[in-house]
């Protein structure tokens, strides 16, 4: 997977300008985007709906925890 290849991948799931799609990081077993709000709410939904109960392809990435 190259960042071009997962951003044409979700623009054929969702209908979204590629160029509100920012910062593609593609790692061996996960990837990372940015995207505004409104798009991101756009893409899980979208993908919520296609995993069905497995595993889903798109999570929103967890909050680190800041030390104290």
């Amino acid at each position: 997977m190259t960042p071009r290849k997962l951003v044409d991948f979700i623009k054929e799931n969702v209908n979204i300008d590629d160029r509100s799609i920012k910062d593609v990081k593609v790692l061996e077993s996960f990837s990372f985007i940015t995207v505004p709000f409104e798009e991101a709410e756009m893409i899980l939904k979208a993908f919520k709906k296609k995993s069905k109960g497995k595993r889903p392809v798109v999570s929103k990435a967890k909050d680190k925890k800041k030390e104290e």
